[in-house]
């Protein structure tokens, strides 16, 4: 049963509100103010919070703004109660994180429609991050491969992965369809669907390379093509945080030669680390730029950066773990896993940070086809 926080300083609207939604069977939590609500939140972790704005003691934008600064409950689910409609109103709720609002008076069945939809989300956000974490553990696990034994284990793994993940798709799929009216919604579920689906496909292919053709496999690759495909398997967290990724690619080709499920590993790890570390509502640079036979790709995030000691433990190849800037979780071993992935591709990884984001140096080598020259 999912937990619903209603925090409202009119007693007669938070009772209605109490009323209507257990007998939709939600358990509910109730606070006349945003004081008592951050305590409550804090407490109870409930799946989604409706506040009013106009409070006593503590606001419904100062209440977001602390719930926001705490990596524990600021991926809780935000809906703001409001009477005001005022432009500047919406753009600051939604700016601090809000996930939608409701004008009062409003209508139950619209209010129901829309805890479901957002309920809805985050629970497939949640798979999603299930899923990158297992697939990561995978790619961890064949680097140590050896045996037929192991590959059969891995295979079963990947193939109870690749189950998991088009479950998550034909959710996703049935759910565009019962909701087409839904335009902001239906941005969510089709960036949900077509990470899964791009995840799916991908695991596809890493498990045929690994159980058919357990040697690498080299191949000229594009790598902004590749890059493409990490941002499409990413869809779903960049749609939840809103973040704009700026990609510069030069005139000329960027070609490298290696195995391509290697190359998407480890874009992938940085690209999502990345998009951990950045706030909603940022932007991630990808740049591509030539360095004499090489290439490099600077990915630049605009978070809180990293200090020396988290760098080198990067550069150690040392597992560890932060919470991103929506309390993301994950194995603290992506990082680790790219740096034990770089010499099968001849790369190198840099980083530095100047307590304005981090930037990620990956030199490549270059590969000039005979009709680029």
């Amino acid at each position: 049963m999912n937990t619903l926080l209603i925090i409202e300083d009119d007693a007669i609207i938070r009772s209605q509100l109490r009323e209507f939604l257990e007998m939709e069977n939600y358990k509910i939590l109730e606070a006349e103010n945003g004081v008592e609500g951050l305590k409550l939140t804090k407490e109870h972790h409930p799946n989604l919070i409706l506040s009013d704005l106009m409070m006593p003691k503590m606001d419904g934008f100062t209440l977001l703004k602390n719930i926001q600064a705490n990596p524990e409950i600021r991926s809780i689910p935000f809906v703001f109660l409001t009477a005001r409609s005022e432009l500047q109103t919406l753009r600051t709720a939604m700016n601090l994180g809000a996930e939608d609002f409701l004008y009062k008076p409003f209508e139950f069945e619209e209010l129901l429609h829309i805890i479901d939809i957002r309920l809805k989300r985050q629970a497939f956000l949640r798979q999603e991050t299930e899923m990158q974490v297992q697939t990561q553990a995978i790619a961890s696990q064949a680097l140590t491969i050896s045996s037929q034994a192991q590959k059969q284990w891995l295979k079963l793994m990947l193939h109870d992965v690749s189950n998991n993940l088009s479950g998550i798709t034909n959710l996703t799929y049935a759910l565009k369809k019962t909701h087409p009216a839904e335009n902001i919604k239906q941005e969510v579920i089709e960036a949900l669907h077509l990470s899964a689906r791009s995840s799916q496909e991908m695991l596809t292919k890493i498990m045929k390379n690994l159980i058919e053709n357990p040697q690498n496999t080299k191949a000229i690759l594009s790598v902004p093509e590749i890059l493409e495909h990490v941002k499409e398997s990413l869809a779903a967290s960049i749609e939840a945080k809103k973040i704009l990724i700026v990609t510069k690619v030069p005139n000329r080709p960027v070609y490298t030669v290696g195995d391509p499920l290697v190359l998407y590993t480890i874009l992938h790890n940085l690209i999502s680390n990345a998009i951990k570390f950045t706030p909603k509502h940022n932007k991630i640079y990808c740049h591509f730029k030539k360095d004499k036979r090489e290439w490099c790709l600077e990915i630049h995030d605009s978070g809180k950066g990293l200090n020396k000691t988290q760098i080198k433990a990067i550069q150690n190849s040392q597992n560890f773990t932060y919470p991103g800037t929506e309390g993301e979780k994950g194995t603290g071993m992506g990082l680790n896993l790219t740096h034990k992935l770089l010499p099968l591709l001849n790369a190198r990884l840099e980083i530095s940070s100047n307590g304005k984001g981090s930037h990620f140096f990956l030199y490549f080598p270059a590969y000039f086809p005979a009709s680029s020259n």
